[in-house]
């Protein structure tokens, strides 16, 4: 059931870390970050630096800043450094981003959520003067996430640029569990006398059965929209492309969704769900809190969603309601079918997400590097992923940190995921442990963990190869590309409403191609394919 890695004592060994063997024992079978050294916290004459970040929703419910958020304000006491939190107003983050940067006021800090932010991301940004190369700092500073990224050929390469730290990204080593798949009722399952589907064939018996045999329900919903990238792979997987760019198996080189080998067959699937009915006509301009609210009500057969959140939400249903929940593996032709569409196994998130960087603002960056370096460490690892001890959590019997109902069954009615972000740092500049033991949603209900993880001995036929690599774009390819491919989506998502719904002939899919060279789809292509190249260079 662990499958991460434990490497811990070797790299003790090779970096000259010394971890106390009760920590290890802890956490047999998990990566664990290297202890603090002697004397490393709290930072002499620490005192104050600006932080500019995004607070999230749920936690804005219940409290105005992060400095109310009590695993942060250990972090302050702990590190001797005093944080003064700016927070953007909620909505446009990007635009409200570049405000801030062109207004000159600039903080010591900020923690990006994507580094699209910034055309060119965070090279661009370094190049412009912005932020500062955090290298020479590391090796004094921040030692312990210097050890976790330099441990990891992969992890360095997703965390560095032309060999600078341009950031201090939220990392692990976890081998993460997917949470988006296919949610439907077993009791229909059960009813129908099916297990859950794995093929299209399984599927669409499953489909058709629901039409036969449950008046006004649609069989299906996905978001076409493609908000979420992940449950649109759950179909497009199957035909060996994803929602974005991609790496083509059959010539090893970039390749974008538009105009995959296997994009017409894909299409040509969408089409007879749309034709069958296993779609509602309505499917596009359904939201997905619209469409889960008909999935709780019965009137989606399945729904393409997070599994945690599809799981809170019905096991708070009264009993009248309520339904036995299940999830399906990854849809493919076969069986035995190898997927290549699983995005959930990067080192750092897809695209470098969440990560933090010091601006050339900042006048005291010894303090901010060694701020930053406290979540790569054990010690303030646990208060990032668990919170506070003895209020959040406390060690189990099993040596590992359990919650307690603060956060699992918390009094001023904050859900699993507000506690995430209100009394523990669900994202930030930290080694992050895997959701089994450090989201409260999934490590204190049983069901909810055996639910996300029933398919995990799938996990040969769910694989990633697809998948590009955390890929640096320059500036001036970024604004190029950028401005090809706003053409490009535009037109490509109408021709798949219009080529799924029947209003444009698959006959004229050539003429659609056709199109997307002449819109310059090569030339977005062979910018990708050349940051690809410079990341294996690496």
């Amino acid at each position: 059931m662990k499958k991460f890695l434990a490497i811990l004592l070797m790299l003790a060994m090779m970096s000259g870390t010394v971890l106390a063997l009760a920590d290890a024992e802890k956490f047999a079978g998990y990566y664990v970050p290297p202890a603090e050294n002697p004397g490393q916290y709290p930072i002499e004459n620490g005192g104050t630096l600006t932080y500019w970040m995004v607070i999230n929703a749920g936690a804005a419910n219940f409290i105005s800043s992060y400095d109310e958020n009590p695993a942060y304000q250990a972090i302050q006491k702990n590190t001797g450094v005093d944080i003064e939190f700016i927070h953007p107003a909620a909505g446009n983050t990007t635009e409200q981003f570049l405000t801030m940067l062109a207004s000159g006021k600039i903080p010591d800090m900020i923690l990006m959520n994507n580094q699209s932010w910034y055309t060119g991301g965070l090279q661009a940004m370094y190049d412009d003067g912005i932020i500062i190369d955090l290298t020479p700092y590391l090796e004094q500073y921040a030692p312990q996430y210097k050890e976790i990224v330099d441990s990891d050929e992969m992890c360095r390469k997703q965390a560095t640029h032309d060999g600078k730290y341009l950031g201090m990204f939220k990392m692990t080593y976890a081998e993460k569990m997917p949470y988006n798949r296919f949610n439907t009722n077993k009791d229909w399952l059960d009813e129908a006398g099916m297990k859950e589907p794995k093929t299209i064939d399984e599927y669409e018996a499953f489909f058709d059965w629901i039409l036969a045999n449950k008046p006004d329900v649609a069989p299906v919903y996905f978001d076409i929209n493609g908000a979420a990238e992940q449950t649109m792979n759950l179909t497009m997987g199957a035909f060996d492309f994803i929602y974005t760019f991609y790496l083509d198996q059959a010539t090893g080189k970039v390749n974008h969704w538009s105009q995959a080998e296997g994009y017409k067959d894909w299409l040509e699937l969408m089409n007879k769900w749309y034709s069958k009915g296993y779609l509602s006509k309505d499917f596009m301009s359904l939201t997905l809190t619209e469409a889960q609210a008909m999935f709780d009500g019965g009137k989606i057969g399945t729904i393409a969603d997070s599994v945690d959140a599809t799981w809170s939400r019905i096991k708070k249903l009264d009993e009248n309601s309520y339904f036995q929940l299940t999830n399906l593996p990854y849809m493919r032709k076969e069986a035995d079918s190898i997927l290549g569409s699983n995005l959930a196994n990067n080192r750092i998130g897809d695209g470098g997400e969440w990560v933090s960087v010091v601006t050339t603002a900042c006048k005291n960056v010894e303090v901010a590097v060694q701020y930053l370096n406290y979540g790569y460490c054990y010690e303030g690892s646990l208060i990032f992923n668990w919170g506070i001890e003895g209020e959040a959590w406390n060690w189990g019997d099993e040596g590992l940190p359990v919650f307690t109902e603060l956060m699992t069954n918390n009094p001023q009615g904050m859900t699993m995921s507000n506690v995430s972000y209100a009394l523990k740092i669900h994202f930030g500049a930290k080694y992050c442990y895997p959701d089994a033991i450090a989201s409260p949603a999934v490590a204190s209900d049983k069901a909810s963990y055996e639910i996300r993880t029933m398919w995990a001995g799938d996990i040969d036929h769910e694989q990633n190869f697809l998948q590009l690599p955390p890929i640096n774009l320059t500036a001036e390819e970024a604004a190029e590309r950028t401005d090809i491919m706003a053409q490009i989506n535009t037109y490509a998502k109408e021709m798949m409403y219009k080529f799924i719904t029947g209003a444009e002939s698959l006959d004229n899919y050539d003429a659609y191609l056709a199109e997307l060279k002449n819109l310059n789809i090569d030339r977005a292509i062979e910018i990708t394919q050349d940051a690809v190249d410079r990341f294996n260079a690496k």
